[in-house]
């Protein structure tokens, strides 16, 4: 069961960064964050911005064509970008199940596949509609 934590309303790139300093601030450290929303929704945007928060050491970049993406740093970040992933068994060839049990963050973009493996995760949906952003926020434990 999903339950609402928030949402925010960003009519801007500097309101969608303020949302990324939002949405760190109230996750645990080791939390999995799904990413939900159209092409151009801003689910990769939302990584940069975090990772440039948590000072990776190397800079995001999306991660459709490599799938994974690791950022080390002192809070590390996972980034699955799972829009190409066909299949359940492409998954087992992810080693996903290790990426979310190590420290740090992990952000999927293009969840479904691998939700249903999920227990526990938070959600940020992210509805547009023309310029505006609309960001909401679950859980589910």
């Amino acid at each position: 069961m999903l339950r609402e934590l928030f949402d925010f309303t960003s009519n801007s790139t500097a309101e969608s960064a303020e949302f990324a300093v939002l949405l760190l601030s109230r996750l645990p450290q080791s939390a999995v964050v799904l990413l939900e929303g159209t092409l151009g929704a801003g689910k990769t945007f939302l990584v940069k911005e975090i990772c440039q928060l948590l000072k990776t050491s190397t800079r995001a970049t999306s991660p459709t064509f490599a799938i994974v993406q690791q950022y080390p740093g002192p809070v590390p970040v996972n980034h699955l970008d799972l829009y190409r992933i066909e299949k359940n068994e492409e998954l087992d060839q992810l080693g996903w199940e290790d990426l979310i049990a190590g420290p740090g963050f992990t952000f999927i973009e293009w969840p479904a596949r691998l939700q249903p493996f999920l227990e526990s995760y938070f959600l940020v949906r992210i509805e547009l509609s023309g310029e505006t952003r609309l960001f909401k926020v679950y859980q589910k434990l």
